[in-house]
């Protein structure tokens, strides 16, 4: 039988399925320019209006010329276009199917104009920007009650029994042919991660139109349901950037995003932050963010774990823009986002987290945030159900303020090295792995001003020592960390006794493409952990945890015995594509072509079968 054809894009969409893991990044709003208490878009700074969104965050960072991206996008935005089978392009491409954020590592679907359009791929009209959907979800556990509406047909005739509802629309979209951008795990974004790509510097469409062409100015569909009415989700308006609820009869626009953990209903977990109870601070180690845990005007006890007195509902937008003082600020639009607890309501927030905040007249707060308007609008959020609304800077209205500051924590990055294995635990919570793995340590948890990690073998490998460790005595390394200094330690473990290498990756005496070759191929991409194992190991293995399957390759890669070439490198899209296909069955030409790297030493369909069936068991 001749074996099925594998391209390269099509054999990287079928390795990458598992996800990584990726850091939820925060973008910054958008906002450039500042406002006093009656006109917007003005220079920075202004008097009597300090520390304002333009002024802090990667948005300043841009309009100083200090910030490198990888991609493109106004302002602090990091984006690259995708072609249909998920490749990057330049940011002079004029014609591309998906987004990827460089800050978040989300990749969103564009939007189409397919009206008129015959053609079976896509099918006409299915992607398109005017077509709308009512908000459906089957699911009982994350449908917040209520299922909502099947709807009717409001998407051009492409959804099945003309029901146009974002379930049937995420379904039908996960079903292209072609997969659309080379993936088939597309969902409904959460209204967090919908905000996120929100440009607050333009009207509407309140974003980057470069990169997402075809936007409408109406509301988008989050996958997050009310908590407060069954009956209602959020949306997010791109009109402006305005987040709120809207029946889930409602007819709005929808677009779907890839990457990321899939929804849960707890948005703000306490196991996110790491909470200093001495000093009232909590770390968010999803963005990076400190909060004080008390709101202005009221006082944390140390001994009780709680906020005590009442917030200060008093302050004026100047006023609390002049709190800014050792680092700490008034908040953007987006980091108050982040704190909204959408579980949750009235108030709207992990009160383990952020406790004693429970009066209605003291729930709405301020942010440095303005809209792009002639008038000098800003941003404020509700804590009782977690939307945000404007109000005139200068306006007598007055709100409460929780400060934040960003950077005031050091972080720690643990890598391996060697053939064996082991894990490298350290004395806080944060580091406990036996993979890379970083934490992000708030200062006022460190009295002692220093972490201290111990490596353990094990079996079959013995500790080889530390790199990079400024004090380390045996197996333990001593490090003082700071606010101005990261700090990444190597931790080498060695094979006591070496293993032969094999093709047989998990050890279960047969060598198999979709097994032990997906293995190999992950392994030489960079695929650790459960990413690395997930679907690709056997029954009947004898190596059967990602530990054992990366000590394994570690030492095959450092015997070059994976260099199937023979040029002196492991490369995954040479010898690993090599092994797969291979295993898969090909020989002579569709074995090699493509697959050799320069400076080989295996050159031909020969050499590299009689190299790779020496090694099958």
């Amino acid at each position: 039988m001749t074996p099925s054809r594998i391209t390269r894009a099509g054999l990287l969409a079928a390795l990458l399925w598992p996800g990584l893991a990726a850091a939820a990044g925060l973008n910054d709003t958008g906002i450039t320019q500042c406002a006093n208490a009656t006109q917007n878009n003005l220079t920075c700074p202004q008097a009597g209006f300090p520390s304002q969104d333009a002024e802090t965050g990667r948005d300043a960072q841009q309009t100083a010329g200090t910030l490198t991206k990888v991609g493109g996008g106004s302002a602090g935005f990091d984006f690259t276009k995708l072609d249909s089978g998920g490749h990057p392009l330049p940011a002079s491409a004029t014609t591309w199917d998906c987004v990827r954020d460089n800050v978040t590592g989300l990749i969103w679907e564009v939007k189409t104009d397919n009206s008129g359009i015959i053609s079976p791929y896509p099918p006409p009209g299915l992607r398109d920007k005017d077509s709308t959907y009512t908000w459906y979800n089957s699911d009982s556990a994350t449908n917040g009650g209520n299922a909502g509406s099947l709807g009717s047909d409001t998407c051009s005739g492409t959804l099945p029994n003309n029901q146009c509802n974002t379930q049937a629309y995420v379904a039908a979209v996960n079903a292209l042919s072609p997969a659309l951008c080379g993936y088939t795990d597309w969902r409904l974004p959460t209204v967090e991660e919908l905000n996120n790509i929100v440009d607050h510097s333009r009207p509407g469409p309140a974003i980057d139109m470069t990169y997402f062409p075809g936007t409408v100015s109406g509301y988008f569909w989050s996958a997050s349901p009310s908590v407060s009415d069954a009956g209602r989700a959020w949306s997010v308006g791109f009109w402006s950037g305005y987040v709120g609820t809207g029946s889930k009869g409602d007819s709005d626009a929808v677009r779907l995003v890839r990457g990321g953990p899939p929804y849960t209903p707890e948005t703000t977990p306490t196991s996110d932050f790491i909470l200093d109870d001495v000093n009232g601070t909590a770390y968010h180690k999803t963005t990076g963010l400190t909060w004080k845990r008390c709101a202005e005007g009221q006082s944390w006890d140390s001994v009780n774990k709680t906020c005590t007195g009442t917030a200060a509902g008093g302050y004026t937008w100047s006023a609390a823009l002049s709190l800014a003082s050792g680092g700490w600020r008034l908040p953007n639009i987006n980091e108050l986002h982040s704190i909204v607890e959408r579980r949750n309501s009235n108030p709207a927030i992990n009160a383990t987290v952020f406790p004693n905040i429970s009066s209605d007249d003291f729930l709405l707060f301020w942010s440095t945030s303005l809209l792009p308007s002639s008038g000098s609008l800003v941003w404020i959020i509700s804590f009782i159900s977690g939307s945000n609304g404007d109000v005139h800077a200068g306006h007598s209205s007055s709100f409460a303020v929780r400060l934040v500051r960003g950077g005031q924590y050091s972080l720690l990055s643990v890598s391996k090295d060697g053939g064996g294995s082991g894990t490298v635990a350290s004395n806080l919570p944060g580091i406990e792995c036996g993979e890379f793995c970083q934490g992000s340590f708030a200062n006022e948890l460190l009295a002692a001003g220093q972490i201290i990690l111990t490596a353990t073998p094990d079996a079959g490998s013995t500790f080889g020592g530390w790199t990079d460790c400024p004090s380390a005595s045996g197996n333990q390394c001593t490090i003082a960390l700071s606010t101005a200094t990261d700090t990444h330690v190597t931790a080498t473990f060695n094979l006591t006794t070496p293993t032969p290498c094999t093709l047989d990756v998990d050890g279960n005496n047969t060598a198999a493409a979709l097994e032990d070759g997906l293995l190999t191929i992950r392994y030489e991409f960079g695929f650790r952990g459960a990413t690395l194992i997930t679907g690709a190991v056997a029954a009947g293995c004898t190596r059967c945890t990602a530990a054992a399957i990366e000590t394994y390759l570690a030492q095959c890669e450092v015997a070059k015995t994976t260099d199937i070439d023979g040029n002196n490198a492991v490369a995954a899209l040479e010898d690993g594509l090599l092994t797969i296909r291979y295993e898969f069955g090909f020989r002579g030409a569709t074995l090699t072509t493509g697959a050799v790297g320069a400076s080989c030493t295996r050159c031909t369909a020969a050499a590299i079968e009689s190299y790779l069936g020496s090694l099958t068991p």
